[in-house]
């Protein structure tokens, strides 16, 4: 059912948080969602399109991610967000990988405080894995974080080696195609370093294929994350 206020016979739609700020209670299409996954009931299969808060998400998988409040992966959907601005990965070097990286800082400060209120309080801290040049690994918790190439792929190319399993809906090239607001296919950041290059990083090109960068260039962050 659509929100909106009705002034002189004019219907205007009204966002969640609008509604909330009204005084009124009323769920958000992700805030429903979850509460069937924290009951067991796997609503919709990865790879369902939500729309909310103004944004497309896309459901990538159950039980994939691993929660910071309870450390394990029971109870948990990860999400994608499809309408997400592009960034840098590193200005310059960034030998820690993802831990050191600009993007992340930027992800889970600045740009996570630019969320709707109400998509801010749903998600949840999660423990990540990401491997640097050297192949060492490293652990964060992150709010907002972009897949490895593990993740994506199913195995290591352009990285150092192998960090983590694929999300069931990666499955194919044609699966990992991302578009902007216009229809035009987007390269897209991995969080993964790119073997022997402190300042590289693995993306996803435009034909859904593994390719690199210089972690300076400005592409999409199509950043996920964890409800649970």
């Amino acid at each position: 059912m659509d929100n909106y206020i009705c002034i002189n016979g004019k219907k205007t739609p009204l966002s969640t948080d609008q509604i909330k700020k009204l005084g009124f209670s009323v769920d958000s299409k992700l805030e429903k969602f979850v509460k069937h996954v924290r009951v067991g009931e796997r609503l919709y299969l990865p790879g369902k399109i939500i729309e909310d808060f103004g944004m497309k998400f896309k459901i990538l998988g159950y039980s994939h991610d691993v929660s910071a409040e309870t450390y394990n992966s029971h109870g948990t959907v990860t999400l994608m967000c499809l309408n997400a601005p592009p960034h840098w990965m590193c200005a310059n070097s960034c030998p820690g990988g993802w831990e050191d990286s600009d993007a992340r800082m930027w992800l889970n400060n600045d740009h996570f405080r630019t969320l709707p209120v109400g998509l801010q309080e749903l998600i949840r801290p999660t423990i990540r894995k990401s491997t640097d040049a050297e192949g060492n690994y490293h652990t964060t918790t992150d709010f907002l974080f972009l897949p490895t190439e593990s993740e994506l792929f199913g195995s290591a190319i352009y990285s150092a080696c192998e960090c983590g399993s694929r999300y069931p809906v990666f499955c194919t090239s044609k699966d990992r195609i991302l578009t902007d607001d216009n229809g035009n296919r987007c390269n897209w950041w991995t969080s993964s370093a790119y073997a022997g290059s402190e300042s590289g990083f693995v993306l996803v090109n435009t034909n859904g294929i593994v390719n690199s960068s210089h972690a300076s260039n400005v592409i999409l962050a199509p950043f996920c994350f964890q409800l649970s």
